[in-house]
């Protein structure tokens, strides 16, 4: 199974409370309308605390602030299949409101604990 990363922030124009809420409200209905039947799992860590990206040149670049969603696949091609459709379609208000900086695919590895 992968997993889906995506890391975004506001643009101007929404406080971060807005775009949770247009996550929380209406975005999950409209991600689940084109990921599915790909998609497995669905989750969003809200982040708690504003964290700031190091840029290249070793500033601070923009802010990550709104949360960070896991979209899980059972394979790379399900992911893409799932997000061509998506993409076909226009955005909704919660993207809109969001820059995305990175969609990471990643393979999850639980690490045991003593």
């Amino acid at each position: 199974m992968i997993k889906v990363i995506s890391i975004g922030s506001v643009k101007p124009g929404k406080t971060v409370e807005e775009a949770y809420e247009l996550w929380r409200d209406k975005h999950q209905a409209y991600a689940k309308k084109y990921l599915l039947p790909e998609l497995r799992k669905y989750k969003f860590d809200k982040i708690i605390r504003s964290v700031r990206v190091i840029t290249d040149k070793g500033g601070l670049g923009e802010e990550i602030n709104v949360g960070i969603p896991e979209l899980y696949f059972d394979d790379i091609e399900s992911a893409q299949r799932a997000f061509a459709r998506m993409n076909a379609n226009p955005p909704d208000e919660f993207l809109s409101s969001m820059k995305i900086h990175a969609r990471l695919i990643v393979e999850e590895e639980e690490i045991p604990l003593p």
